[in-house]
């Protein structure tokens, strides 16, 4: 069980952000053996073509063991609207010990052999690392960012009204089922984990997002926490349709067209 603790402070900084990073890394979940859950179906059938032109055997490897990820490709987000690039940026100049701290948090002490024959040069890894994501963001991801802003974009608003509705027992009670309010404090079912972790005015980031199948969260008590969750109505984005009409895009911008389509649907 994973104890998110608040004060006055902490639910007056509560604020939401999504970030493109943190897609393109839990979108590699998508891929993992055995994934059972049928709504990725679509998207693995559309992109299984697209990942013949990245480093893709490599960057299934980020996943580690469980499914989990390298927290430095998951960071905290500076703003709430952080672009592909700068994040891409912040992965490249991630410290060595850190990357090689995640990796091993992530897969445990045996590395995979091609992450251990670059650990002796743990720069010409990060490298590696960041080039395989951009590489893999202009093929497979970038195409498809503008449905997915909407969509996150949706979901944010529908967060927000909860709030304005009915404060934060609103906001979490229809979040996910592993995740509840309780007199200032949000439970997370976890078995995996057993943590105890205060804002501590550093503000809770509520972060939805396309990939995830639960509600997940930093749980370094070094570092401000943040939730991510998944968003509402992700099925309307697993079709390849263009869910933008052009008419109505060019009256609208095709963000908004696509987002009164995914609604329609």
């Amino acid at each position: 069980m994973l104890t998110i603790r608040f004060d006055v402070e902490d639910l007056a900084s509560v604020r939401f952000a999504y970030s493109p990073m943190h897609e393109a890394a839990f979108s590699l979940r998508a891929w993992a053996p055995g994934t059972s859950i049928s709504i990725y179906r679509p998207w693995l059938e559309a992109t299984a073509v697209e990942i013949e032109s990245v480093d893709w055997q490599f960057l299934l490897l980020m996943r580690g063991n469980r499914g989990w990820l390298p927290d430095f490709l998951t960071p905290r987000p500076l703003n709430s609207r952080p672009d592909f690039e700068s994040e891409l940026t912040a992965i490249r100049e991630t410290p060595a010990d850190v990357v090689l701290h995640d990796l091993h948090g992530s897969h445990g002490s045996a590395l995979p052999a091609p992450i251990a024959e670059l650990m002796q040069d743990p720069q010409a890894l990060t490298q590696r690392i960041a080039d395989s994501f951009a590489a893999y963001w202009v093929a497979v991801m970038a195409p498809r960012w503008p449905r997915m802003v909407a969509l996150l974009e949706a979901d944010i608003t529908y967060r927000a009204h909860r709030i304005a509705a009915g404060g934060a027992a609103a906001l979490f009670e229809d979040l996910n089922p592993h995740i509840r309010w309780l007199d200032g404090k949000v439970y997370l079912d976890e078995p995996l984990i057993e943590a105890d972790i205060e804002v501590s005015g550093r503000g809770l980031p509520m972060m939805p997002s396309i990939f995830p199948s639960s509600v997940t969260t930093s749980i370094d008590s070094d570092q401000p926490p943040f939730l991510t969750y998944p968003v509402r109505g992700r099925g309307t984005l697993m079709t390849e349709r263009d869910s933008a009409p052009d008419p109505l895009a060019a009256l609208l911008g095709r963000t908004r067209a696509s987002l009164l389509a995914a609604l329609v649907e």
